[in-house]
């Protein structure tokens, strides 16, 4: 039974640490015993070494050799991190990870946060290259943003990957098992390198790219439906570029952040995308992109959650008067939203009541249960500038909150602590 506490208290994630058992098994002879006798405490651990003296590198292998050998044969969950210094970027990499190196077949969870050039060297290229049986997810952090190695980083038998994550590391430089992994998130990468991803791995489930490189598809290709995919975030300047290729029944949810000037212009390629793809979009995320929305509305009859970030708060007037629209339903199954508003003037609280009462009293649909407002450079303190009748409209929205509804209003100024109003 104290195994199992022991166990529970230990998290999963190896850059977490929780010291509970530690504490408490140095004060109880018994407990140290039950500790140092249960593998699974010691299998998830973080090793971060930047340019160490050499009698820091010699009792920081004697502590790692000891932390191993408690691991015994469990499966390993860990970081290793190594950001040399500038003088010393020309370093192989410290003996000190040998012996994590070494134990490759225990492998699990793994985040390699290690600059690129290293992957090529002896030790942890035959490490990668190897037998990784118990591999289930991993994580390549290059530390740079690569466009050539002298040679793919080249990925061994690993028959239980189904997660990677990729930073400044292209797809084309990797030798992947494509077809067997289900999750894939990269960072950093230019617009053809994801299209590489999407053609090669067809049984994705949800895929992530963010902080998308500014330059847009070289080639088009044309694409074949990619049907299993049911999650999707495009993060970039880059973004509309991949969509326009796409074709995606199956999809579920949308994070789409184009993030580049002049957005609403193309929103006839957005909609084209939804158009082709028929998905039965239930959540979708928008940066900045009214009218991306309006346009696409004909498309998003069972959308349930909708998100939008930076948004102006004449559109959110907007989009209100169009929530409350009894002739033509907007959004019919929409039951959660949740914005980021921007800018001046002032919200009208009393179009918020209208639309927030509407919305939940409606009939012949479901409810709008939550709505979550972040409001950026906006004054929400009940002074002399606070709109006519501001008591009674709280008054209104408080009444909605008694019934059930979730209301928050969040001020996010340029300076000092978030104020939540409800």
């Amino acid at each position: 039974m104290i195994q199992k506490i022991f166990v529970r208290c230990v998290s999963e994630d190896p850059e977490e640490s929780d010291p509970l058992f530690t504490v408490d098994s140095s004060s109880n002879p018994a407990w140290r015993y039950i500790a140092f006798e249960t593998p699974r405490l010691w299998s998830s651990f973080c090793i971060s070494v930047g340019s160490w003296s050499d009698g820091n590198v010699l009792l920081g292998s004697q502590r790692l050799a000891e932390w191993g050998n408690r691991t015994k044969s469990a499966p390993l969950a860990l970081v290793v991190q190594y950001r040399p210094e500038p003088r010393h970027t020309e370093s192989p990499l410290p003996d000190i990870f040998l012996p994590v190196l070494a134990r490759s077949t225990q492998w699990r969870n793994v985040c390699l946060r290690i600059p690129a050039r290293h992957f090529l060297e002896q030790p942890l290229r035959s490490s990668l290259d190897g037998r990784l049986i118990a591999l289930e997810r991993l994580r390549i952090d290059a530390n740079t943003r690569l466009s050539a190695l002298a040679a793919p980083v080249s990925i061994g038998h690993v028959p239980s990957l189904h997660t990677v994550h990729l930073v400044g590391l292209p797809p084309t430089l990797i030798s992947l098992p494509s077809r067997q992994l289900t999750r894939f998130t990269g960072e950093s990468f230019q617009a053809d390198h994801c299209l590489h991803v999407l053609r090669q791995t067809v049984s994705l489930v949800p895929c992530k790219f963010i902080q998308l490189l500014p330059r847009d598809v070289n080639q088009p290709e044309s694409f074949p439906p990619l049907r299993n995919l049911k999650s999707l975030t495009l993060q970039g300047p880059s973004a509309l570029s991949i969509l326009r290729h796409l074709m995606l029944p199956a999809l579920l949810e949308l994070d789409f952040a184009e993030q580049r000037l002049g957005l609403d212009q193309h929103h006839g390629d957005f909609v084209s995308f939804l158009s082709r793809s028929s998905p039965p979009l239930k959540r979708l995320s928008l940066y900045r992109s009214f009218q991306y929305l309006i346009h696409s509305t004909p498309f998003l009859s069972e959308l349930a959650v909708l998100k939008m970030d930076s948004f102006p708060v004449p559109d959110m007037s907007d989009l209100l008067h169009l929530l409350r629209e009894p002739a033509n339903p907007f959004l019919p199954n929409l039951s959660s939203i949740h914005m980021s508003v921007w800018g001046s003037p002032h919200l009208d609280y009393a179009d918020v009541a209208d639309t927030l009462e509407y919305r939940w009293s409606r009939i012949g649909g479901p409810r709008l249960e939550v709505f979550h407002v972040n409001l950026h450079r906006t004054d929400l303190s009940m002074n002399s500038r606070s709109p006519p009748n501001f008591r009674v409209i709280l008054a209104r929205l408080l009444d909605l909150v008694e019934q059930g509804m979730h209301i928050s209003f969040v001020g996010v100024p340029r300076t000092g602590a978030r104020q939540t109003w409800i």
